[in-house]
């Protein structure tokens, strides 16, 4: 695994005054160099401080060596180290495979947050799952929403599943810490080549 974290003297503070600055600052980006359970962010110094941030943002390009023929495994996070039962990560989300047939709501809640579908190697060992996710409010005394979407091929390639899903952490806490990693009902690792970028969304300090 390589690990790289921006902890430079952040480039929006010009003479100690928080200008402007870019919409999104790159605070890391791992890209695995072998297989991996799971992968974690988290909050350190300079750019990398979350404490500066109104939210973050994660794209993932993963895939995982789960030999099964459905790429509808899930990839959860965990915030501050919180696997606080059943109860803690409450979801509903929304997709769709493109057979025309197969749009549904579904609500639960689980002990981490469902931010992605991912793609196994038992659909291709070539292909890779694609999702965004936006956690908000990363500093606010209130729980913390999460919004993702996310795209992959399934049975083989032979449709696509498309799934939008809304989580909240039943938390108040500020989040200082993330931990990312797969959930098929057993031990399963991301592969080499899958990729996690982490993004900082700054206040508008202008106008």
């Amino acid at each position: 695994m390589t690990t790289t974290v921006n902890t430079d003297v952040p480039a929006y503070i010009v003479d100690g005054v928080l200008t402007d600055g870019e919409a999104w600052v790159a605070l890391s980006t791992t890209v695995l160099t072998g297989d991996a359970n799971s992968v974690t962010l988290t909050s350190s110094t300079g750019a990398n401080d979350w404490s500066q941030y109104m939210d973050l943002i994660i794209i993932m390009n993963t895939n995982i060596d789960y030999s099964g023929a459905s790429a509808n495994y899930n990839i959860k996070a965990r915030f501050n180290d919180d696997a606080g039962g059943s109860n803690t990560y409450p979801f509903q989300r929304y997709y769709d495979s493109g057979s025309g047939s197969a749009h549904a709501q579904y609500y639960g809640t689980y002990d981490g947050a469902y931010i992605s579908n991912g793609i196994s190697d038992g659909v291709g060992a070539d292909e890779f799952g694609g999702s965004i996710t936006r956690i908000a409010d990363i500093n606010s005394g209130k729980w913390k929403t999460v919004m993702s979407h996310m795209a992959c091929a399934t049975s083989n390639a032979s449709y696509q599943d498309i799934t939008v899903c809304g989580v909240f952490w039943k938390n108040t806490a500020a989040i200082n810490k993330i931990q990312i990693y797969a959930d098929v009902g057993g031990t399963y690792n991301f592969v080499a080549d899958s990729r996690f970028d982490l993004f900082g969304t700054l206040p508008r300090m202008v106008s």
